[in-house]
């Protein structure tokens, strides 16, 4: 796998370049359609822009995604030199992933509602007046939004979760990675509300650490999950379930809305103009969510991808495990700690792989405690034991019959019969030490 081509800064310089010039084309191409339009409509194409940018934010931001994801591919492919699937978006357990995530953050913003709720922090008057436009229209609006929404945690997830985390943990480390990436989170959302009213940027700037947190908790989402489809779920469901079902601002923009809720307290409980996200009682439910999750043993092929930009020792074409590198301690633990099987979300090849690496593991081990054994052998001042050849069968003589002479003295000897020299087992290479011979003397003979 080559290396590739330039340092982790100066391609995230790169990418974000290209993604500040395609909104810059966006804008210059809204700008032009707002002059020729104010032939019709004798106003300012800057009022008439800044107009529309404030009424259809979420629908002119999804115009600039099909070019920006673009030029995200074409950075990790051309520039980090890794597939844009290696981000963590492999299709093994895609649907699965989302939908766990998408009910996770549908119950967890659904209980931040609910305490807002139960302390007064909102009240909810009725349903909304955008339901009398008719149920086609309502409908029409609630799947918009999905979709919207849906797209938007995609871009999101594969922006900062995916090439920003990758690219950052190979410059500054992991726990570096996840804090740059999370503070970069946060202050690009306070620009929903850059050209709004003072309320509404001081509620921006009490979301903030709320804005972090949730970053974080994606990071560790991926991290544990081993692809990104859980943080696209859980992120997707939340905006949408916030701003169209629990009828709240989502980072300070208004959506299409179910309900019609009031806010009745300040903006540090209630969220203000900017939503639930401001509210400072999410801290606690974020800080209970990163303290779980950080809990489950962390996958080997989120492992694997974020260390993919350090190697360059494995073939291009590697499939969705490479083989194993140098890791410390921890990482190896880690690594093997989920249980080998299917249950586990694992393919065949991924399966297969992670077996090889075991059993190279556990040769090496296995060939380093027989060199220390030799060389142990080596050192010392005995010779190595040799196995030494069968002992010939020993048969005891027949007893000879007593003598008439009490004078003469018989002397019984064991009768030695060995094996034919075919059955013989060859000698070993060593030769055996000598044994002891046996004494010379005779045994008493017994006296008749």
């Amino acid at each position: 796998m080559p290396a590739p081509r330039f340092h982790p800064l100066t391609r995230l310089f790169l990418c974000a370049l290209g993604l500040i010039v395609a909104s810059v084309v966006l804008g210059v191409m809204l700008f032009a359609g707002s002059a020729i339009a104010s032939v019709w409509t004798a106003r300012r194409p800057d009022e008439q822009l800044l107009e529309v940018a404030t009424r259809y934010a979420l629908p002119l931001t999804l115009l600039s995604y099909p070019a920006n994801l673009l030029w995200i591919s074409y950075c990790r492919t051309h520039f980090d030199l890794r597939s844009f699937t290696s981000l963590g978006l492999r299709r093994r357990r895609a649907e699965a992933d989302a939908l766990r995530g998408a009910l996770t953050g549908a119950l967890a913003i659904g209980l931040l509602w609910s305490i807002l709720w139960l302390t007064g922090a909102i009240s909810v008057v009725g349903w909304s007046p955008a339901l009398n436009a008719g149920l086609g229209y309502s409908l029409l609006a609630f799947l918009g939004y999905a979709y919207t929404f849906a797209v938007v945690g995609f871009f999101e997830e594969v922006l900062f979760r995916g090439y920003a985390l990758h690219n950052l943990n190979n410059w500054l480390g992991w726990k570096a990675a996840v804090a740059v990436q999370a503070v970069l989170f946060g202050l690009i959302h306070l620009l929903n509300v850059a050209g709004g009213t003072r309320e509404a940027q001081i509620a921006a700037l009490g979301a903030l650490p709320a804005l972090i947190l949730i970053a974080v908790f994606f990071a560790l989402c991926y991290r544990k999950t081993g692809s990104l489809w859980f943080p696209i779920g859980f992120h997707a469901a939340w905006n949408f379930c916030l701003g169209c079902v629990f009828s709240l601002p989502v980072s300070g923009i208004e959506t299409f809305r179910l309900l019609d809720v009031q806010t009745n307290q300040s903006s540090w409980l209630s969220g203000g103009s900017f939503g639930a996200e401001g509210s400072w009682l999410l801290l606690p439910i974020l800080a209970a969510l990163i303290f779980f999750i950080s809990l489950a043993p962390d996958h080997p092929q989120a492992m694997l991808d974020l260390e993919l930009l350090d190697r360059a020792d494995e073939p291009a074409t590697a499939p969705v495990i490479e083989e194993e590198g140098e890791e410390d301690d921890m990482d190896r633990e880690n690594r093997f700690r989920t249980k080998f099987g299917t249950s586990q979300g694992f393919s065949a090849e991924t399966l297969r792989e992670l077996r090889d690496l075991q059993e190279a593991r556990e040769k090496q081990e296995r060939e380093a405690q027989e060199s220390a054994r030799l060389a142990a052998l080596a050192t010392s001042s005995f010779a190595p034991p040799v196995v030494a050849a069968p002992e010939a069968e020993k048969v005891e003589a027949a007893p000879i019959p007593k003598a008439d002479n009490p004078k003469i003295e018989v002397e019984a000897r064991p009768v030695q019969i060995t094996q034919p020299e075919a059955e013989k087992t060859p000698a070993p290479v060593a030769p055996a030490p000598p044994a002891p011979t046996p004494s010379a003397k005779k045994p008493p003979s017994p006296r008749w």
